[in-house]
């Protein structure tokens, strides 16, 4: 690595994190606040750059010009870092995915006692003169059931927290296993039982397509009236205005709510007029304590960088040669695409995860091609970015066992990558080969063999193996003026049961898949982009 490096400090990080910095040898710029301009042109004078959330690292600041190495952003989210433009330009993207969730934590417990109590609206009750001691009768917290949705590494010091405080403790995620919870000293329950069961939910899910929305009206009305709602995840899990209307309605007690759809809070917010609600404005991370442990944490990380070339918490470096890599890019494209697979026909957390490599693609490395499909099945997830650094942990930490194999004979095809996924006792098979060498073929599906391309808008369906499934499903894409371009289906062994995978010239929203979905044949059917 490079003598004497320098590295920008854009945004302000703990002083003890500066220190440790200068320490490893390292020479500090430290400005904030800068324009696009300025930065960009820093980036192209400097080996590294170190980040908050103020400043964004986007594709206008960064060039081919750009000298920096690698960009250290003192917390998990990477949203202000264009990770691909970064990784398009060799620039390793480092976080501190665990820094800050102790104190995120232990927000959520003070919404808590905060809503049981009353304390609110107590306090603003003294300040203006009165004293009420009768109208703020509040709720003991001992005794009570607390709903844990999404068990993470905050979600897991909530029910930590909340055991030792004498809550009974409920857990709901889908994407870890029962067994996890349940040896951790919790119950796992469908969200459905959650709601009901629970006098505090408390919300710890990752920001994703899946999670967005996923309270709304329907949950929040399974509800307790007695019950109250804690959102310090991320902005748009809890519909605001569902939840407004739901406080309004007397559906639920009450909420506290640290973050937003929108931020800061423009004052049409619904939440703003709705009654017995606490707000915060994004406190999670905000404690000395996590300020100074993610400076703390991201300098240790730069200095290792600087100094040995280890990428700690890297979201993008596959430690990997460039002779493997050559070897393994058409074969990483693969594993994830059997990954989304993967996780488009789970029906519940993924137990165990088997790899077995076949004829040629044993020279891959096999710790890549376990990243890759595990990238797959789990990103949609997951808060934390994964990658070939980080993906076995992570598998762990759901509770998901990993199995690799090597078969050296060739199979039916010169080379072939199985994967197997055992969810609720029940095991998926997928198998996929390279076409030409560098193109995804899904060659095994279930029971059921194939030859179709894994790349574009995807349906799959499983169905009857009787005449005109097809005809019926594919006048439903017709309809739509959805064309066709590639078809594949295939019978089981027992001639009862088919399976078909439609490539489609264009996306298909969930009205049309729920409408395949609920054809008399058909058995399942999911889309997937890849």
């Amino acid at each position: 690595m490079k003598k004497n490096p320098t590295v920008l400090v854009a945004d302000k990080i703990a002083q003890e994190g500066i220190d440790l910095i200068r320490a490893g040898g390292i020479k500090i710029i430290a400005e904030s606040g800068l324009s696009d301009t300025k930065l960009a042109k820093l980036l192209c004078k400097v080996d590294g750059v170190v980040v908050r959330s103020a400043t964004k690292i986007n594709a206008k600041v960064l060039s081919e010009r750009s000298s920096i190495k690698v960009i250290g952003r003192a917390g998990i989210g990477v949203d202000n870092i264009d990770v691909e433009r970064a990784s398009e330009l060799g620039i390793v993207v480092l976080n501190t995915p665990d820094a800050n969730a102790v104190t995120t934590a232990e927000l959520a417990i003070s919404h808590i006692f905060s809503l049981a109590r009353r304390l609110t609206e107590a306090d603003a009750s003294v300040r203006a003169g009165k004293w009420e001691r009768g109208k703020f009768t509040g709720t003991e917290v001992a005794g009570k059931t607390v709903g844990i949705i999404g068990f993470g590494t905050i979600g897991r010091i909530v029910a930590g927290r909340c055991r030792a405080l004498g809550l009974k403790v409920c857990v709901h995620d889908p994407f870890v296993s029962e067994t996890l919870i349940v040896n951790d000293g919790y119950e796992a329950v469908s969200l459905t039982k959650l709601l009901k069961q629970s006098d505090f939910v408390s919300v710890h899910t990752p920001g994703s397509a899946q999670t967005m929305g996923l309270i709304g009206s329907t949950e929040l009305a399974k509800m307790k009236k007695s019950a109250y709602l804690i959102q310090c995840a991320r902005g748009g899990i809890v519909e605001e205005k569902a939840l407004a209307e739901a406080l309004k309605a007397g559906e639920i007690a009450g909420a506290a709510v640290d973050v937003f759809t929108v931020e800061p809070v423009p004052a049409n917010n619904p939440l703003l007029k709705a009654p017995n609600v606490v707000f915060t404005p994004h406190l999670g991370a905000s404690t000395a304590e996590a300020q100074k442990a993610t400076g703390v944490a991201i300098a240790k990380q730069l200095v290792t960088y600087f100094t040995t070339g280890e990428a700690v918490s890297s979201v993008n470096m596959m430690s990997i040669s460039a002779d493997e890599l050559n070897i393994a890019k058409p074969y990483m494209k693969m594993a994830y695409c059997l990954g989304k697979l993967l996780n488009a026909i789970a029906d519940s957390s993924p137990e165990y995860l088997e790899i077995t490599l076949h004829g040629q693609a044993v020279e891959v490395p096999d710790q890549i091609l376990i990243a890759e499909t595990l990238t797959g099945l789990l990103e949609s997830q997951l808060s934390v970015p994964i990658n070939v650094i980080n993906a076995l942990t992570l598998a762990e930490r759901q509770g998901i066992k990993v199995r690799t194999s090597k078969v050296q004979t060739p199979h039916d095809f010169v080379t072939l990558v199985e994967v197997k996924m055992s969810c609720n006792k029940r095991v998926h098979k997928l198998a996929g080969t390279l076409l030409g060498g560098n193109k995804p073929l899904l060659v095994g599906f279930e029971d059921f063999e194939f030859e179709a391309p894994l790349t574009g808008n995807l349906l799959f369906t499983v169905h009857k193996n009787r005449p005109g499934v097809i005809a019926e499903l594919t006048a439903i894409l017709a309809a739509k003026r959805i064309n066709i371009t590639h078809m594949h289906v295939s019978s089981s062994s027992t001639g009862r049961q088919a399976a078909a995978c439609l490539c489609l010239g264009a996306a298909l929203n969930p009205a049309i898949v729920k409408k395949i979905s609920d054809l008399v044949a058909v058995n399942k059917a999911f889309y997937l982009y890849i």
